[in-house]
């Protein structure tokens, strides 16, 4: 799904660059930029495959202590289409022509596809080896069932890999909790 910016041609401005601006960031300003969908990563357990992939999932870093509690290296991932090609779904795996790349050995090389319809999110496992799940619940194959609609906040697992889904303002909220000092 590309976002208004990515139809006009436009370039949306980097995750990182919006987070760490001194304006204020909102659910808006992020969804123009990168959709409403995100998946945050402790960035100890994964890696992108390259600085290419970086760049091209529109990844960021969010480190911040506050009041004596540490949060987390995290990696943001804006599910998003990042390869141009004709598929109607978001993939995710370890293969490099995957829109999100978690270079992971438990994650296989196409390891879960997205649908994204509006403001909804869905999720299905791509016939992956170490399976796909939310929540600890089981995640149907495309050829199997209906997706699985993810809700702000569901954890998703990818293998062993675990992950958090956000909507944008929810992100915001993180984000700004991360800025405080």
């Amino acid at each position: 799904m590309l976002t208004s910016r990515e139809r006009a041609g436009l370039q949306p401005t980097p995750l990182a660059e919006l987070a760490s601006s001194d304006s204020a960031l909102d659910g808006e300003r992020l969804r123009e930029a990168f959709g409403d969908a995100f998946l945050l990563l402790d960035s100890d357990v994964v890696r992108p495959v390259s600085e290419a992939a970086l760049q091209r999932t529109a990844v960021m870093n969010i480190h911040s202590t506050q009041q004596g509690t540490r949060l987390e290296d995290l990696l943001v991932f804006a599910v998003r289409k990042s390869v141009r090609n004709f598929e109607p779904v978001i993939t995710l795996g370890r293969s490099a022509s995957c829109d999100l790349v978690i270079a992971h050995p438990s994650v296989s090389a196409r390891h879960a596809l997205f649908i994204v319809t509006g403001h909804c999110v869905a999720l299905y496992d791509a016939g992956s080896t170490n399976g796909t799940t939310i929540n600890g619940d089981p995640v149907p194959l495309r050829s199997d069932a209906k997706p699985l609609p993810l809700t702000p906040l569901s954890r998703l697992r990818f293998g062993s890999v675990e992950t958090t889904y956000l909507d944008a303002d929810r992100l915001c909220a993180l984000i700004g909790f991360a800025r405080q000092r």
